[in-house]
């Protein structure tokens, strides 16, 4: 069990690493705000969702229906998120303005991989 938790609490780590710097490149104008909003749904999905689980365990008599019922979730917000969020998020290409000091900020930036 302590592997378990040690290997997935790395995961869980990198995860939130890659989600930050994903969010702080593509909204580099307002970092600090989108950043706070990110930390703020992790610390309420923190606190509400063991309560919700525990409910709905007591409820069903079943551990396997909270696991169901949060894969249901994500699912259907992954399919909001993919109809819903234009294009231009995920293909953000960074400062392009004509400013120097725009330029130089990204000079050293490939563009793809």
């Amino acid at each position: 069990m302590f592997c378990y938790r040690v290997v997935l609490g790395l995961g869980e780590a990198m995860q939130q690493a890659v989600l930050f710097a994903v969010v702080s490149s593509v909204f580099f104008r307002r970092k600090a705000m989108v950043l706070g909003i990110t930390t703020e749904g992790f610390g309420i999905g923190s606190a509400i969702a063991p309560y919700v689980a525990t409910r709905i365990v007591l409820a069903t008599n079943d551990w396997r229906i909270p696991f169901a019922v949060f894969f249901g979730l994500s699912l259907l917000m992954t399919v909001v998120v993919w109809r819903v969020v234009p294009k231009i998020f995920t293909e953000h290409r960074g400062p392009v303005g004509s400013k120097a000091a725009d330029q130089a900020a990204t000079a050293n930036i490939p563009l793809t991989f």
